[in-house]
């Protein structure tokens, strides 16, 4: 990743530093920096500073600020300042995994999706949505495909929260600060439905949104009634007993006590 800046001013009496969250990371006149972790290099054509942090990871996350700094007479003068914001990804997540989910709910009991962000770093100007649109003929692989892939729009909120309107007595989303040791008082958004009903068939998107990126766990539910799965059962018997009365009563018939008195007679 890099950041490049502009000189103003002959780099002769000037210094560059680079800060981190207000820390020195770089000081250019002494040249005392981590080589590993970052590269400066100087475009004497074009004046230019470039800054490259090498392999970056979460823990670069931060607030980055360049300082051009006059060297005059032994005083000193800040020219120029630039500032990075440099943002993760906002992963985020959840029990349910990371791809798209088709999660079987049976009816009338409860369900519940909690989702974070997966650190700190990632949580940073970041924000958490959960938003619903039904399974329906209109909404192909395509265009779920295209609306798992960007921020939810105005007709997805508005439809969601005329579904939680409608439904507030059985459906809740709450936001709160998890403190525990594996969520690091981070950021949790969560939804219960303590009724699943079957009208709540379609799909739970979970989005994770910040100005550079977004990030979402999309999942299809699918409400099943526990009588239904009964029903190949309940066949299965019947035709059994069907079949069991059908053989009783045959060979009822083929022995019968006609037929023993007959046979008693003859072999006397």
């Amino acid at each position: 990743m890099m950041m490049i800046i502009f000189l103003n001013h002959h780099p002769t009496n000037i210094i560059v530093n680079w800060y981190k969250d207000q820390q020195l990371i770089i000081d250019s006149q002494t040249k005392n920096y981590n080589q590993s972790k970052f590269h400066l290099d100087y475009n004497q054509k074009n004046s230019q500073y470039i800054l490259t942090i090498l392999k970056a990871n979460p823990e670069d996350v931060g607030n980055y600020e360049c300082r051009q700094i006059s060297i005059d007479n032994h005083t000193t003068q800040i020219l120029h300042l630039h500032r990075f914001a440099v943002r993760a990804k906002p992963r985020i997540r959840s029990e349910f995994g990371r791809n798209i989910i088709s999660e079987k709910i049976w009816a009338n009991d409860e369900w519940t999706i909690k989702c974070s962000f997966l650190s700190k770093y990632h949580q940073l100007n970041s924000t958490l949505e959960i938003v619903r649109f039904e399974n329906n003929n209109n909404n192909n692989d395509y265009i779920r495909d295209h609306i798992s892939h960007i921020n939810p729009d105005m007709q997805m909120k508005n439809f969601t929260k005329n579904w939680l309107e409608q439904n507030s007595h059985r459906i809740r989303i709450r936001m709160y600060n998890d403190i525990s040791e594996q969520f690091n008082n981070q950021s949790v958004i969560e939804m219960t439905i303590t009724k699943v009903d079957f009208k709540d068939r379609g799909y739970i998107a979970c989005y994770g949104i910040n100005p550079i990126a977004n990030d979402h766990l999309l999942i299809f539910l699918r409400v099943k009634d526990r009588i239904q799965i009964l029903w190949p059962i309940i066949v299965i018997v019947t035709f059994s007993l069907y079949l069991f009365a059908i053989i009783t009563i045959y060979e009822y018939r083929r022995i019968s006590p006609f037929n023993l008195l007959q046979l008693d007679w003859d072999s006397t």
